[in-house]
């Protein structure tokens, strides 16, 4: 009676034993899901903000050529007279 005892109550710290772990391992998944969240946000940001930088880039390039136009047809046009 004394086995079954003994049996039992290793078997129901196990078991708790076992649940606190699952707990613990599942508290690591999430802690770890949400960090790549945060990952995935960052680079989606970082993209974005890249993808801004090069958009004003081509826009300050085409102002750029179009004031080397507007400049040299002006010098074009006071040079005719």
């Amino acid at each position: 009676m004394d086995d079954a005892h003994d049996l039992l109550s290793a078997k129901e710290n196990d078991c708790t034993r076992l649940a606190k772990e699952l707990g613990a391992a599942h508290v690591r998944e999430a802690q770890v899901e949400a960090r790549c969240m945060q990952e995935i946000r960052k680079s989606q940001q970082d993209n974005q903000l890249k993808q801004v930088t090069q958009e004003q880039e081509v826009i300050i390039y085409h102002i750029f050529i179009f004031y080397k136009f507007f400049i040299f047809s002006s010098f074009i046009s006071t040079s005719n007279y």
